[in-house]
This record gives structure tokens, C-alpha cells and sequence, in this order.
């Protein structure tokens, strides 16, 4: 691509150099706290790997983009490395999104066997169409053209599949939700953020293609995809964050009770039983956890929500004591 379509991209690199890495950062201060309260499940730990590969992508790419502008000389062994670890990054977060979307750690303890093949095989399939295309701009592009990336058979495939996820991602959170509806806070603004995160690239690539003019056309789809990653991150982290304001916050499972749950003989595909949520109320706007039968069972985030003075209480540690073995079940089971 010539120098002069890319003027001006530098300066977009680098203000979302500095976004991502504060972003990395405030997930760092994150993941600390679901840590301290037991909370740091498997999803958001793909979160924190996609997050970083992006920061890495980002810091890569704006080398480059310096390299350019000192010597005007293209390093492509440098550029690819970056795109790279930009693919590895989108990849991970949709296959972030389609598992929270099937309702995983939040709902969901494990996947059915079937289900897992079916998405190791998408998303695979997804990931080789990404990095063909990337050949495909290595090898095949007029390097005397202006050319975005995504113009050629194998982009607009990334495009197909990115479509196809999006349609089988709004069909898991529909059937999640109606099996779950007390999660309805946490999936109704999940599904509308990751609607439009999901659009937004195919129809970028549209206009792109079709109606802006070759000299502009790398430095807008530049700034509007990365404004896109930068979205898809941030609403993630807001969704995510324990605080007592989020009454969306999706975690209310301890990893600990996830693996003592997955471990009965009452789960189906990996479903948490639903007495777990329905008897214990765990999804109540307020935080409350403690049901109002005798066999409801904690399984919380009441270290976020409850008083401080309250868990410390010898009553209170004695009332968990209970719960949990009441969790647990029949020694039988």
C-alpha cells in the first residue's frame, strides 16, 4: 500500500496503543478482585489473553508505523507478526463471546461434547480464513495499489463466517435466556453491545469497499476497527466488573462450586442444577443469596454484595458452613 494512503495512521496507533494498555491494566485490577473473591473463572482468563494479544498487536503495529515514517521503508516480517497477533486476539474473543452466550461459567459449568467439536471446528475454520487472507494480502495484492485488506475472495469469507457467528451467537443467548431468564439483565445488554460489535466489522468492510475512495480508505477502516476492539473490550470489562452498582454482573458461581456442581449426577450437557438458581435467589437485583427454603443452597458472589462485617461474623461463617453442605448434597450422590 502506498505511503501516502497510510498518512496520518501513525497517530491513530498510538492513541490506541495507550487505550489498550490502560484497558490491560483495569483488567489486571480486575482479575486481582475476582481472584480475592473466588470469582476468576476460565472466561474471563481468555478475556485477560485476548485483551493482552491485542496490546500486543497495537504496540507492534505502531512500530511499524514509525519504522514508515523514519526510513519510508516497509517491514512486512514486522507488520504480519502484528496482524497475527491480531487475529489470535479476535478469534479468542469471539470464541469468549459464543461460550458466555451458551451461558459457560455463568450459567453452565461445561458444554456437551457435541457442542465442543461443533465450536473447536468454527472456530478454527474462522481463525485458517483469517490468516489465508492475510496470506492472500501478502502474496497476492498489487503492492503499487491501494488495497484494504478484506478486498479479496478470502476476506469476504472472514466476513461470511463473522456473519455466521453473529447469527449462531443471538440464537445461544436467546435459548440461554429462556431457560435463565433471572440472568435477563446480564444477556439482554450482553446481546445488544455484541450485536452492533459483530456488525460493525462486515458492514466497515462494505463501505469501505464500495463507497470511500482508495486514498482514505486505510486510515478510516484503521480508525473504525480499532474503535471497534476498543468497544468490544470496554463493554466486557464494565459487564464484568464487581462492583454493588453492576446488577448485570454474570459471576455469581464460585469457581470452587462450579467444579463441585459439574461433579453430579443431576447435570445435563453441563447445565448447573437449576434449584442452585432458583430456590437460592442468587439473581436478585439486591445480592441476596439466602433462599427462603430449607433446601436452598449459596452459591453467591455474597463477598461482593453482603456487609464485610456480616462475613466475618462467627454466625454468618457458621450459616455458610451450613449452605455449602447443603450444596454439596447427599453423601450418596
Amino acid at each position: 500500500m502506498g505511503i501516502s494512503s497510510s498518512a496520518g495512521i501513525l497517530e491513530t496507533e498510538i492513541v490506541f496503543l495507550i487505550l489498550f494498555l490502560y484497558l490491560v491494566i483495569s483488567a489486571a485490577r480486575i482479575a486481582h478482585i475476582l481472584t480475592s473473591k473466588q470469582v476468576y473463572h476460565t472466561s474471563f482468563k481468555i478475556f485477560i489473553a485476548s485483551l493482552s494479544l491485542q496490546a500486543i498487536a497495537t504496540t507492534i503495529s505502531t512500530i511499524y508505523r514509525c519504522v514508515i515514517n523514519l526510513t519510508g521503508e516497509h517491514n512486512k516480517p514486522l507488520r504480519y507478526i502484528g496482524k497475527g497477533a491480531g487475529i489470535l486476539a479476535e478469534t479468542l474473543f469471539i470464541l469468549l463471546l459464543i461460550l458466555l452466550s451458551k451461558g459457560w461459567t455463568v450459567v453452565r459449568g461445561r458444554l456437551s461434547t457435541q457442542g465442543t467439536m461443533i465450536l473447536s471446528a468454527s472456530i478454527t475454520f474462522y481463525f485458517v480464513a483469517q490468516v489465508v487472507a492475510l496470506f492472500w494480502e501478502a502474496y497476492m495484492f498489487d503492492p503499487g495499489e491501494v488495497l484494504y485488506e478484506f478486498e479479496s475472495l478470502p476476506g469476504y469469507a472472514v466476513m461470511a463466517c463473522i456473519t455466521v457467528m453473529w447469527i449462531w451467537f443471538c440464537t445461544c443467548n436467546f435459548h440461554t435466556l429462556k431457560l435463565y431468564p433471572d440472568k435477563g439483565r446480564f444477556y439482554a445488554m450482553f446481546f445488544v453491545s455484541y450485536t452492533i460489535w459483530f456488525l460493525a466489522k462486515p458492514i466497515t468492510v462494505m463501505i469501505a469497499s464500495f463507497l470511500l475512495e482508495d486514498y482514505y480508505r486505510e486510515k478510516a477502516v484503521n480508525v473504525v476497527l480499532n474503535t471497534i476492539l476498543f468497544f468490544g473490550y470496554t463493554v466486557f470489562l464494565i459487564l464484568t466488573r464487581p462492583s454493588n452498582a453492576n446488577r448485570a454482573f454474570p459471576f455469581n458461581i464460585k469457581t470452587t462450586q462450579i467444579g463441585i456442581a459439574n461433579s453430579k449426577d443431576d447435570i445435563v450437557d453441563g447445565d448447573l442444577p437449576r434449584k442452585t438458581f432458583e430456590k437460592a435467589g442468587i439473581f436478585r437485583a439486591s445480592g441476596a443469596v439466602i433462599g427462603s427454603r430449607s433446601d436452598a443452597y449459596s452459591v453467591g458472589f455474597s463477598s461482593i454484595h453482603c456487609n464485610p462485617d456480616t462475613l466475618t461474623s462467627p454466625e454468618s461463617a457458621s450459616h455458610s458452613s451450613m449452605e455449602m453442605k447443603q450444596f454439596e448434597g447427599p453423601s450418596h450422590i
